[in-house]
């Protein structure tokens, strides 16, 4: 739990944001190995000095939390955020009135599931996804095969050769086989192409409908997509706004990418993800849901139904239809 510096000081209750984060063995920053994202730290602090208590959690199965995380399903996820709220809700210098989720990827489908047990003041939906999971790991297959095709000359045909020889054809060939076998199959973990799949989790995915969860929104909602995501359509953001009936802000920020870092490269995102995680956040990430909060818990004023804005300047609001 992160508290902001001063919240021994009197017994004032803060409110609080809680964290659930994107698939994959990530721990409580939204770091893998090899993979130092550090997306909820970084957003953690933004909120501390803003005022705002924070709570994070490592996945199941990684850093200190026990259990397994190949062998976790949807709603094993579902269960242990829920079971976090809960242990939020009880913190002493917590307003358990004053909880918002902030969910990214995969925790934009795992937030309204939580909210329906627990209620909860808020949503903020980072690179929120509309289609279900194996729709997107076609999806994502796709674009991953054309960002390949951009690479030029011998060392783009040598990439695309290796990535065939490595798939046993196309990326997208390869993820229809994997989801045939999925769907043949009852364990919870399969080896596929010499690498561990959390099957278990695939399938409840491929049984979950998230128009219904999303549709299930009542509270107040904002929506932060990104124009250089390739791993969530971008207009997904205004899919989701005309669904929840919360009242609900959604934005599409210009040259922003699935990790919540801008790219202003030429090219696809993917391929300069490397050199992004050598930075930090964007800024306007923490200052989007900053001001959305203030609005929303602080002044407890809520946007009008299904807000939307355009990060191109000059920004403007205007009713979705």
């Amino acid at each position: 739990m992160h508290l902001p510096a001063e919240a021994g000081a009197d017994a004032w209750k803060r409110p609080a944001i809680l964290f659930i984060h994107g698939s994959g063995p990530v721990d409580r920053n939204e770091s893998a190995r090899f993979i130092p994202l550090n997306v909820f730290n970084s957003l953690a602090e933004e909120f501390g000095n803003a005022g705002y208590a924070s709570f994070r959690y490592d996945k199941r199965g990684v850093g200190e939390s026990k259990g397994s995380y190949y062998r976790a399903g949807l709603w094993d996820l579902v269960d242990d955020a829920a079971r976090a709220l809960v242990v939020l809700k009880s913190q002493k210098e917590v307003d358990p009135e004053k909880i918002v989720i902030v969910g990214h990827s995969e925790g934009c489908y795992i937030a309204p599931l939580v909210a329906q047990r627990i209620p909860v003041a808020g949503m903020v939906l980072l690179m929120a996804p509309a289609d279900r999971l194996d729709t997107i790991l076609l999806y994502q297959a796709q674009m991953m095969e054309g960002a390949l095709g951009t690479i030029k000359g011998l060392k783009g045909s040598l990439i695309r050769r290796l990535v065939s020889v490595q798939n046993g054809g196309s990326l997208t060939e390869a993820q229809e086989r994997l989801l045939t076998k999925v769907r043949r199959g009852t364990k919870p973990v399969i080896r596929f192409r010499m690498s561990r799949v959390p099957a278990k989790w695939v399938r409840e995915h491929m049984g979950f409908d998230p128009s219904e969860a999303y549709s299930s929104i009542s509270c107040p909602v904002l929506i932060v997509n990104g124009s250089k995501d390739l791993q969530v359509r971008p207009e997904d953001a205004r899919t989701i706004a005309e669904i929840v009936k919360g009242p609900c802000e959604w934005h599409i920020l210009e040259g922003m990418t699935h990790i919540l870092r801008r790219d202003p490269r030429d090219g696809p995102s993917v391929m300069h993800y490397k050199k992004l995680l050598k930075e930090s956040v964007d800024p306007e990430i923490p200052q989007l849901i900053l001001g959305w909060l203030h609005r929303n818990l602080v002044e407890k004023h809520a946007a009008s139904p299904s807000q939307s804005v355009t990060a191109k300047p000059p920004m403007e609001l205007h009713d979705a239809p």
